[in-house]
C-alpha cells in the first residue's frame, strides 16, 4: 500500500466519487488482467522520457483499476487529475 498524505487521499477519493457518478461499462476480468502489462509498458516508455509517477499518481491509477474504468475513459480522467 502506498503511503499518501491526507490531502492526497482526499483527492483520490474525490476522483473515486466522480468516477462512480459516471455511466460506463466496467472492464471485464480479461481487460482488467491486461492492465498490469499495459501499465509496465507505459511506465517503461515514460521512464525513457525521464517521467516517473508520484505515489499519488500511482494511487490514482490503482483506484481506476479498482473501479474498473475502461482505458478510453481513463485518458480524460488522468488529464483532469494532472491539472
Amino acid at each position: 500500500m502506498l503511503q499518501l498524505s491526507a490531502a492526497s487521499q482526499l483527492r483520490i477519493e474525490a476522483f473515486r466519487k466522480r468516477v462512480r457518478g459516471l455511466s460506463y461499462a466496467p472492464m471485464t476480468e480479461a481487460e482488467l488482467a491486461q492492465m498490469p502489462d499495459r501499465r509496465r509498458q507505459g511506465l517503461a516508455n515514460s521512464a525513457i522520457e525521464g517521467i516517473h509517477l508520484t505515489p499519488e499518481e500511482q494511487a490514482f491509477l490503482q483506484m481506476l483499476d479498482e473501479e474498473r474504468v475502461p482505458h478510453d475513459l481513463r485518458i480524460g480522467l488522468a488529464t483532469a487529475f494532472a491539472m
